[in-house]
């Protein structure tokens, strides 16, 4: 299509940031034109940022791997437990090992306890065979999670508790 004159003052008349221009264009490839320095910006930003920042922007686990690993169940110190009036004991424990976002070789162990009776109960729960300890304390009916310890390289772990009475 040749322009003449009038052709390009309609050209430039036709085409506002709201307006479909004569060659097809639309207000989506204005927002691309203008969209492209802010990308570059970035690009430029991450390669030039120091390392702890772009381990932030690239994160090494991806997104469809859980950052969870569950563990086995832990091992009772104590003789007796609470129980309902059906017999079944009160506490539910499970645990976990949480990776870190940034290093995903430090590991959060996570300790879930969820009470399932109306009293408050309170627990100590360790490191098996060690005095690495924490205590909790769990109100009836619901569920708490405390962090065991923070440990590199320590994705699984064995942990012990004890209802206090």
């Amino acid at each position: 299509m040749a322009l003449n004159r009038t052709g390009a003052r309609r050209l430039l008349l036709e085409t506002g940031p709201n307006r479909r221009s004569v060659l097809g264009g639309s207000r989506s490839s204005h927002l691309i034109r203008a969209a492209w320095p802010m990308a570059l910006l970035g690009v430029i930003v991450a390669a030039f940022a120091p390392e702890p920042v772009r381990a932030q922007l690239v994160n090494p686990v991806t997104p469809y791997q859980s950052r969870l690993t569950i563990q086995n169940g832990g091992v009772n110190a104590a003789l007796t437990v609470h129980r309902n009036p059906f017999g079944k004991p009160c506490l539910d424990i499970e645990a976990a090992s949480r990776a870190h976002v940034i290093n995903p070789d430090v590991y959060d162990n996570v300790v879930s306890i969820e009470n399932r009776c109306s009293l408050t109960i309170r627990v100590k729960i360790c490191y098996f065979n060690t005095d690495s300890c924490i205590n909790v304390e769990v109100m009836g009916g619901q569920r708490k999670d405390a962090i065991l310890g923070v440990r590199p390289h320590m994705q699984y772990f064995k942990y012990s508790f004890q209802e206090k009475f």
